[in-house]
């Protein structure tokens, strides 16, 4: 709880191809600012707990004023991945003025993916620019999450918010306030 990560760059990671991120965040009120990820093989930031873990919901805190992206001569990627990626639950989560750009790989590679039915997230003024091959911010509506066998979540999808973000390519984003 309370980790400041800022002013880092973290570069060329995920050597060994598989899903890892530079920074997994689960603590509470974190701060995470004002750093630069580049050449990442799955995504820069993770956030949150799968829907199928025990562990407590605590993820709450701010990702602000970071920049991501990949060079043009980076091919590692794997697919089906994020810049930033968050899981089901999350406490509070606030994604603010970030700059995502050039993002590519073999399929599926977005520059915010909230994936099976993330909870919690304020999605507010982020530039996400040069998406090769996906949605340029996925929130995708995953009502199974609710009703799965082992999941801890009760009703997906809801509690977030998208605000005044720049793309110059697709969004989804299905909530599920009522």
């Amino acid at each position: 709880p309370g980790a400041e990560i800022a002013g880092n760059r973290f570069r060329d990671t995920g050597v060994l191809m598989d899903q890892t991120f530079c920074l997994q965040l689960r603590g509470g009120s974190f701060s995470v600012h004002d750093n630069l990820f580049t050449d990442f093989t799955y995504g820069a930031i993770g956030i949150g707990t799968f829907y199928k873990e025990r562990v407590p919901v605590s993820a709450s805190g701010t990702v602000e004023n970071n920049e991501m992206y990949c060079t043009a001569a980076f091919n590692r990627y794997l697919m089906d991945s994020g810049a930033v990626y968050t899981w089901t639950n999350n406490r509070r989560i606030t994604l603010k003025n970030n700059y995502i750009h050039d993002i590519g790989g073999y399929g599926e590679n977005r520059g915010i993916f909230c994936d099976d039915g993330t909870v919690n997230v304020s999605i507010i003024g982020n530039r996400v620019l040069r998406i090769k091959n996906s949605y340029c911010i996925d929130l995708r509506r995953v009502k199974r999450v609710e009703k799965e066998q082992g999941s801890y979540v009760r009703k997906a999808n809801t509690g977030n918010r998208l605000e005044g973000n720049i793309v110059d390519g697709r969004i989804r984003f299905e909530n599920d306030d009522r």
